[in-house]
């Protein structure tokens, strides 16, 4: 499967002066993305991808979907191509509207909603798959995340940073990017370790726990400090 972002390059019919072609672009093609092996760039992305989406494909054809942390639409857009048919996202920033025009093209129906994630999950129904990715590090909310989570689905797709600690442990500390800050009056995050994580995980319901076995290529992903994994909650 092509990465989405492969794809908006070589897609027919996408113009170079479209206002689509122009923001993904205009992300992907800049010196400072593409050279930090940490960074968004390309290459990150299509290694994420082979985790986030092939190794999913079932949880995301002809399902309906979360994005929690929408962010730009990338990810919602790599699921649509991958097959997934109506997709909501979430997200607390404004530039949230920067891909409807390429996702609903794809044939999915998109709704997007900008606002606190806690307060819009409480909203928003309930969808076959539910995507976290890259975003529960950036609350201090995130037992409080995954349980709303665990009430609106069967799968949970969860690409996460994770503190190195071997103990069960949650490490709180002050957010390090006011873009994402999902709670002003603390501007603090909670970042649990990966045993913590999974013992979130099933106090708030979820089962059958699975890890995503990269490559060597990406050195928070090498080190264990961040991962990709699927949960079930068995609805």
């Amino acid at each position: 499967m092509e990465p989405a972002w492969k794809a908006v390059r070589s897609r027919k019919g996408l113009g170079l002066e479209s206002s689509v072609y122009r923001h993904f672009m205009s992300i992907f093609d800049k010196p400072e993305f593409k050279k930090s092996p940490n960074g968004n760039g390309i290459a990150r992305l299509d290694f994420r991808h082979k985790g986030i989406i092939d190794w999913n494909k079932e949880y995301l054809k002809d399902k309906s979907i979360i994005d929690i942390g929408y962010h730009d639409g990338r990810w919602s857009y790599a699921a649509a191509l991958a097959g997934a048919n109506y997709i909501k996202g979430i997200e607390i920033t404004d530039i949230c509207h920067q891909s409807d025009e390429l996702i609903r093209d794809t044939g999915a129906t998109l709704y997007v909603h900008q606002g606190d994630a806690v307060e819009v999950l409480d909203t928003i129904g309930t969808a076959d798959t539910v995507l976290c990715l890259g975003f529960l590090y950036h609350t201090f909310d995130c037992i409080e995340i995954l349980r709303r989570i665990g009430k609106k689905t069967n799968t949970l797709i969860l690409d996460t940073m994770v503190n190195a600690s071997k103990e069960s442990i949650i490490n709180m500390r002050p957010e390090g990017n006011k873009r994402y800050l999902n709670n002003p009056a603390t501007e603090s995050v909670a970042i649990p370790s990966k045993s913590g994580l999974e013992l979130i995980l099933k106090h708030c319901g979820f089962r059958g726990i699975e890890y995503y076995d990269y490559p060597k290529g990406q050195s928070d992903y090498d080190a264990g400090r961040r991962v990709t994994l699927r949960a079930f909650t068995g609805r």
